[in-house]
């Protein structure tokens, strides 16, 4: 290669260089090399609520559903008190360690049995006064306090027949009202199921027509200052007075 080209090819590359550490910026000693980025939009992050379980211990659960063991505390204690269901509030529904037989209750009419179970405590208030019901999942006995409106005698857990319990809730409820008197002033002597043979659930009346229809319902004997009152009942809750 002749010295003219060999100049020429000299004097472009010099060239190039010149432009390329023109397009640079210098950068001190000991410093970082800034670097460029593409400036994103802020993203607005929504928080959904997480969501809770309301629990309502009073009213009557709906046809062939598990009563749950604080709905027929809610209940019963409704009972004793003689106040609305919707006046008993709930506390707290806990599952926790207990003695068998009197479920740390004190004297009941639970079979007094060593050895511990796991059971519900429920605790509910009504009437600014807290009261607490246990179960062993068979049966559910007042606990607190030891003077407990009605005694603390034990009652079989409703579970898996609220039918039964409703039935016999609404035989209490029209006895009462009959009577003037407390709920917890009448024993339930009796509470079976009944196939009746028509529909006027085994107390027609003379000159009355009944549907001959096999109507599924209880007999539900009850029992007020000694004497005995008999009910029965069809589907829901609809019950007549049967006394004969």
């Amino acid at each position: 290669m002749n010295t003219h080209y060999r100049k020429t090819i000299m004097l472009v590359v010099g060239v190039v260089a010149t432009v390329v550490l023109a397009g640079c910026t210098a950068v001190p000693a000991g410093q970082p090399v800034p670097t460029t980025s593409a400036t994103r939009a802020p993203v607005e992050v929504t928080t959904l609520p997480s969501p809770s379980r309301q629990v309502t211990p009073a009213g009557t659960p709906a046809p062939g559903a598990v009563m749950q063991v604080e709905t027929q505390a809610a209940l019963d204690l409704a009972g004793r008190l003689n106040v609305p269901a919707e006046r008993v509030e709930l506390i707290s529904v806990n599952r926790t360690e207990m003695p068998t037989g009197s479920l740390g209750c004190g004297p009941t009419d639970g079979v007094g049995q060593p050895g511990l179970i796991i059971g519900d405590e429920i605790i509910l208030r009504a009437g600014g006064l807290e009261y607490t019901y246990r179960s062993d999942g068979r049966r559910l006995v007042p606990c607190s306090p030891a003077a407990f409106p009605g005694g603390r005698d034990s009652q079989p857990l409703a579970g898996s027949r609220p039918a039964e319990f409703n039935a016999q809730n609404a035989a209490l409820d029209d006895l009462a009202q009959r009577l003037g008197i407390a709920k917890s002033g009448i024993q339930v002597i009796q509470a079976e199921a009944v196939e009746w043979p028509d529909a006027s659930l085994g107390c027609s009346k003379p000159g009355r027509m009944y549907a001959q229809v096999i109507t599924p319902g209880y007999r539900i004997v009850l029992e007020a200052a000694g004497k005995r009152y008999e009910y029965h009942s069809g589907r829901g809750t609809h019950i007549v007075s049967c006394e004969k």
